[in-house]
């Protein structure tokens, strides 16, 4: 029986394998055969196309010679056996393979084994001449009949080849497997999990060797993962009540709370105490953020942004706790997962903002009392001016007059920085381009000639200077511009002065005042000069700008200072 089972199975096969080859090789072969017809049409309309372009201008210019060298040409291709071509009704040319020379041409054009084709040629719309083409399918043939051939010869092969290894081959894959495997499922049976199932091959055989060992190897490893599962479910817990006892011993408040209504639906104790409660338990139970928001308008906020940007940071707003106290708070949050609720922690910040309030209360405080010592300090330069104004109307000398005016200019180019700070909405800043235009028009009004038609220049960039800067820029502006109206425009019609201050780099500014005046010599050392401004000017530069000036003498007088910047205060 067990023979019987083996020749049964080998020939089976053989047959099966036999069948799937001839099944296989009769559609290649036919796909074949149609692929070289195929190829073949596709040669005969190139040729076709080829003569169509090459022929016309010959056979036009009566070049009978080169068409009868391209129908020399067409025999290259194999499958070529006869071209003829005629021109007026005329046969020009004619060439035929020597092997077929004993067909006719009826022959030709009615048998299968051959193709004919006939083509006239125009050009240029004017008929020329015909050419007629015939293929020969004779090679087509036999590549198709050695073909067939080949794959008979290969179905045979593999028929006697599997049927003369097949008996060989049962033993090694299929019965001695079963019986080594029946013999391990009996002593399974017996209750012998420690048998050893062999299951080193990869056929159906071994799957069912492999599924039976993986049997056993289930059954061992279950006591083993239970072990496993108990100490990860164990280590788990540790963990969880690792990072309960950091959530409820948290000096920060940490939340969960649903969207809508702000329900406490999780709390740590610092929470809790926020909110006036002894317990997480008790927080849980009776807050609801919007029946606490003293401003209710701050509550649709919080809802809009958690539902359009998913978060919200540092928000700072009152709630009213259950006992009637008002706190502030500030949290941040985000929406979980599941889109209902969010998360995240809050501090109380009460002390921060009654802290910042007498901060503020206290600049505000400060801020009135600079600017009223602002306001007596102007009040007291002015009253300076008053009584130097009325020193100088008691003389009548112009030359005993020229001093206290100096002076009085002075002093207003310092009044004039409390006045505009006494003005200013923010008395720590000071705007430098009005105060310069302030004691340039007031220069002006001083020293206004009528015979004289002054232009000014003015440009000042917006640099934040501080106050000793600003009055030490003013005094020099001051004696500068003085002298020029003075001096510089004697016995002439018209002028132009000019001022600049320009910052150059972040600590570091430049002033430059300028007239096109008649000038003066230019000294090496300032402290040779008579004039007692330009002595008062180089004191102010070195002593409290800690800067340079240099004067020049070209068209007029200039004076750069150069100079840097101190902290603003």
């Amino acid at each position: 029986m067990k023979n019987s089972i083996k020749k049964r199975f080998g020939l089976t096969i053989a047959v099966i394998i036999a069948g799937i080859i001839l099944a296989i090789s009769i559609p290649l072969i036919v796909l074949s055969a149609r692929n070289m017809d195929k190829n073949l049409h596709q040669q005969i309309s190139k040729l076709i196309e080829f003569s169509e372009e090459t022929l016309p201008a010959a056979l036009w210019q009566y070049n009978y010679d080169y068409a009868h060298d391209f129908i020399g040409s067409l025999f290259l291709y194999e499958d070529v056996i006869l071209v003829s071509l005629t021109v007026n009704d005329q046969e020009l040319i004619k060439k035929v393979r020597p092997e077929f020379t004993s067909y006719s041409q009826s022959q030709l054009h009615s048998s299968d084994d051959f193709v004919a084709r006939e083509v006239q040629i125009h050009y240029r719309d004017i008929p020329v001449g015909t050419i007629s083409l015939i293929f020969s399918r004779h090679r087509i043939k036999n590549q198709i009949r050695n073909n067939f051939l080949l794959f008979s010869g290969i179905i045979l092969l593999l028929t006697a080849g599997v049927l003369t290894t097949n008996i060989k081959l049962l033993n090694w894959y299929i019965f001695d497997p079963l019986l080594n495997l029946e013999k391990s499922v009996k002593q399974i049976s017996y209750g012998d999990l420690s048998v050893d199932i062999h299951a080193d091959r990869e056929d159906e055989i071994g799957h069912l060797a492999k599924s039976f060992a993986a049997m056993m190897a289930n059954l061992k490893k279950i006591t083993a993962s239970r072990d496993e599962l108990d100490h990860e479910i164990s280590q788990r817990k540790i963990t969880e009540k690792k990072y309960k006892n950091l959530f409820d011993n948290a000096q920060i408040g940490m939340y969960q709370s649903t969207i809508d209504d702000g329900k406490i639906v999780e709390s740590n104790l610092r929470m809790a105490q926020i909110f006036g409660y002894e317990s997480p338990e008790q927080c849980i139970a009776n807050y609801v953020a919007h029946d606490h928001y003293v401003k209710p308008s701050e509550r649709k906020e919080v809802v809009r942004l958690l539902k359009e940007e998913g978060h919200v940071t540092n928000y700072q707003t009152q709630i009213k706790l259950h006992n009637g106290d008002i706190i502030w708070i500030q949290f941040s949050g985000k929406v979980t997962a599941e889109g209902t609720l969010f998360e995240g922690v809050a501090t109380d910040i009460t002390e921060q903002k009654i802290a910042e309030a007498k901060v503020q209360a206290s600049l505000t405080e400060k801020e009135v009392l600079l600017k009223e010592i602002h306001h007596r300090v102007k009040n007291n330069l002015q009253m300076i001016q008053s009584l130097l104004s009325l020193q100088q109307n008691e003389i009548d000398d112009p030359e005993q007059k020229k001093p206290l005016i100096d002076s009085n200019n002075r002093i207003k180019s310092m009044s004039l920085i409390h006045e505009t700070l006494y003005q200013s909405d923010d008395i720590g800043k000071l705007n430098v381009q009005n105060y310069i235009s302030e004691i340039i028009k007031y220069i002006k009004k001083i020293y206004h000639n009528p015979s004289v038609s002054l232009g000014f220049s003015i440009q000042v960039d917006d640099i934040d200077m501080n106050i000793d800067n600003c009055i030490s820029c003013g005094l020099i502006i001051n004696e500068l511009v003085s002298n020029s109206l003075k001096y510089a425009f004697k016995d002439r019609s018209q002028g132009e002065i000019s001022l600049t201050l320009k910052q150059q780099d972040s600590d570091h500014a430049e002033m430059t005042i300028s007239d096109n005046g008649k000038g003066f010599e230019v000294l090496e050392d300032i402290d040779q000069y008579k004039s007692l401004g330009l002595r008062i000017v180089n004191i102010i530069v070195k002593g409290q700008l800690k800067g340079n000036i240099a004067i020049n003498n070209d068209n007029g007088v200039s004076c750069v200072i150069d100079f840097p910047l101190q902290e603003p205060g």
